[in-house]
């Protein structure tokens, strides 16, 4: 059981280097928009960085880091205890930032097109870093080299 789990996490380690990707592209193209001020073009683009930080934010949060707990044999606890794990193993710098990641994410989810706000923008900037940065920490733990990672 626990080899299956590793090759699971192992196949999923390809899409997550490239939804990041994605997210680490679109940022790019966003951070010089000014968000009070957008255009059609700059709320495309922006539109476009939020719904590439919710995948990213559910493959790591739902996918990669409940697998890395299957693999440890621990599956009790919520969505906040799992990100602690990750904290405890190095996988992510700090907890309280993974838990604003999926509160923003949740945040995102309930809100419509019109809804959104400048501030969701903003937070969403803000901690797409955090997200980017966190497959070289996955990969280090699994001791997955970046050639086999699909990057």
């Amino acid at each position: 059981m626990t080899n299956d789990k590793r090759q699971l996490l192992e196949k999923q380690i390809p899409q997550m280097c490239k939804a990041v990707d994605s997210l680490a592209w679109s940022l790019k193209r966003c951070l010089p928009l000014p968000i009070a001020s957008l255009d059609a073009a700059g709320q495309e683009k922006i539109e476009a960085l939020t719904v590439r930080f919710v995948r990213v934010s559910d493959i790591l949060i739902q996918k990669i880091f409940r697998l890395v707990d299957d693999l440890e044999m621990n599956h009790s606890g919520t969505i906040r205890d799992r990100i602690n794990r990750m904290e405890e193993k190095g996988l992510i710098g700090s907890a309280r930032d993974f838990i604003e990641i999926r509160e923003l994410r949740n945040a995102i989810a309930q809100a419509g097109d019109d809804d959104a706000s400048g501030t969701l923008y903003r937070d969403v900037i803000r901690l797409s870093p955090l997200l980017i940065c966190t497959p070289d920490n996955v990969r280090h733990y699994l001791g997955i080299s970046v050639a086999s990672a699909g990057m």
